[in-house]
């Protein structure tokens, strides 16, 4: 969801000549609570504007998730792309990054806003990662850095790029460390392994707090799925409070 300062960044990174007659994708671009930069850049006029998200609603053109991107679009299809406030809910980042970066074309800005470690957890529909300023100079290290700030009001981080003209080699982010919002450690780990990552979280938990229901998800009766979608986790709100919980506890600790 995009708030006051992230529309703020949106708008002084992308002038009216940054738009104009220019192709735009937002991705993650439906809108939560009347809060969008889609108003602010469509008054610019741009050649197309196109909202993407994983499932439909305001502000989404199509359904597409952010992973299946240059799936969808190809290469260098666009001359501005907008993310804000989604990367952090993807289970693959890395791969969420490296289709923002292919469907831009050469020359093109990408403007992007994403939460820091000590931002609340908010699942919607999962919530898996934090960045900071210094993870943003690496994982943008293949493009030339125009912006890149932390959010003034909450823990965030904001970056504007553009991409080479010529040819370009993108960076490799396989073996690079983020923020685990489960573990509140730096892991390089891929999405196959998170559903262990959140297990292995939850039994630990389980011990310290003696909490039944997270020994049960956690015993290794239970396998590794610990998925949403798994009948025996009792369904995702259930889940979700049981993970909302155990970060906030994380960080309450981490405040005192």
């Amino acid at each position: 969801m995009c708030s006051k300062t992230v529309l703020k960044f949106v708008e002084e990174s992308l002038p009216v000549e940054q738009v104009v007659y220019k192709r735009v994708l937002e991705v993650g671009s439906r809108i939560v609570k009347n809060m969008s930069a889609r108003a602010y850049i469509e008054s610019l006029k741009p050649e197309v504007y196109l909202g993407v998200d994983i499932e439909a609603g305001p502000g989404v053109d199509e359904i597409c998730d952010v992973v299946e991107l240059e799936d969808h679009y190809g290469v260098g299809d666009f001359d501005v792309v907008v993310c804000t406030e989604m990367l952090e809910h993807v289970r693959d980042w890395r791969k969420a990054v490296n289709n923002l970066k292919v469907v831009l074309a050469p020359g093109g800005r990408l403007v992007l806003t994403t939460r820091s470690k000590r931002f609340a957890y908010h699942g919607y529909p999962e919530d898996w990662w934090r960045f900071s300023p210094g993870d943003m100079k690496f994982i943008f290290s293949d493009f030339n850095m125009i912006r890149l700030a932390r959010d003034p009001k909450q823990s965030g981080v904001f970056v504007c790029v553009e991409k080479p003209l010529g040819e370009y080699g993108p960076v490799d982010l396989g073996g690079f460390a983020v923020c685990s919002v489960l573990t509140r450690r730096r892991t390089a780990c891929g999405p196959d392994a998170l559903p262990a990552l959140r297990k292995a979280a939850f039994a630990e938990h389980a011990v310290k707090t003696g909490h039944e229901f997270l020994k049960e998800i956690s015993s290794p009766e239970h396998g590794l799925c610990n998925d949403r979608s798994c009948l025996r986790c009792r369904f995702t709100d259930i889940l979700n409070e049981i993970e909302k919980k155990y970060v906030m506890n994380c960080m309450e600790k981490e405040v005192k």
